[in-house]
């Protein structure tokens, strides 16, 4: 049924409340899992496929006729070394509004490198009013009014920034120099929460490595509210706005941590 493993997922519920997973697995079609009657048939249930009104893998349906899409660094042809940069587009009732976050490329023909680059994981919030972009390789969040088509972004004054990638082109050399920053995002209504790693990307792989990292959170206004370094290390993240407990799973083990946030939020 999945061409691959779902991803930038988005939640909501439908007419009768159940809960539904939506992802688009192709960049083409968005789908939409029923979890709620998957769960009590044990069995996936495939509620409905929705044509997209653009390619993309992070792909957001608003409303009816609106939707959010952002499109990461793409090429007409790979043979001519010509790539574009990442833009955001608001559709509403068939009309596009665009915001260029990112106006030029870093200075490399190099695929892998501009992959890199401008990875992200993207999120949209609950109420569906905003979305985030956390950059993986550099300490960047843009938090995007939907509504207003306005931007707020955020960025940590030590981390290296665009003009400093310029510097390393191949995949090797581009390796060798970033890190790991922004590993993990969750959002709620009131919140922003991110996983800050801060390793050398070289250093992905050494087991002794994978802890230490901070959990941050921020509002939507971009300010911090605390900073917490976690001894276990965490890659997926769930928040209960009712009662102030985060979850989280790791990659490494497996096991859901559950933290008490009450007293910082």
């Amino acid at each position: 049924e999945f061409i691959s493993t779902p991803n930038n997922c988005y939640f909501e519920k439908n007419t009768s409340n159940d809960i539904c997973m939506c992802f688009s697995d192709d960049g083409i079609k968005t789908k939409v899992v029923n979890l709620s009657k998957s769960i009590i048939r044990d069995n996936c249930v495939l509620e409905d496929i929705l044509d997209q009104k653009y390619k993309s893998y992070e792909f957001f349906k608003i409303s009816q006729d609106k939707y959010f899409v952002r499109q990461g660094v793409i090429y007409e042809d790979a043979r001519d070394n010509i790539f574009f940069p990442p833009k955001f587009v608001i559709i509403e009732k068939q009309k596009l509004k665009e915001i260029d976050l990112y106006p030029m490329l870093i200075n490399s023909s190099d695929y892998p490198v501009l992959m890199m680059t401008y990875g992200s994981t993207t999120k949209m919030a609950p109420n569906k009013e905003k979305v985030v972009e956390a950059l993986a390789y550099i300490d960047i969040i843009n938090i995007i009014d939907i509504k207003n088509a306005t931007v707020i972004g955020l960025k940590e004054k030590k981390c290296y920034g665009f003009s400093d990638l310029d510097e390393h082109k191949s995949p090797k050399d581009f390796e060798e120099f970033v890190k790991i920053c922004n590993a993990g995002l969750c959002l709620s209504n009131k919140y922003v929460f991110v996983i800050r790693d801060g390793r050398k990307y070289k250093e992905w792989h050494r087991a002794e490595t994978n802890k230490n990292r901070k959990l941050i959170a921020f509002d939507w206004q971009g300010n911090q509210l605390f900073s917490l370094c976690l001894a276990e290390r965490i890659d997926f993240m769930a928040y209960n706005e009712k009662t102030c407990q985060m979850y989280g799973l790791s990659y490494d083990d497996g096991i859901l941590y559950k933290y008490d946030l009450s007293k910082y939020l």
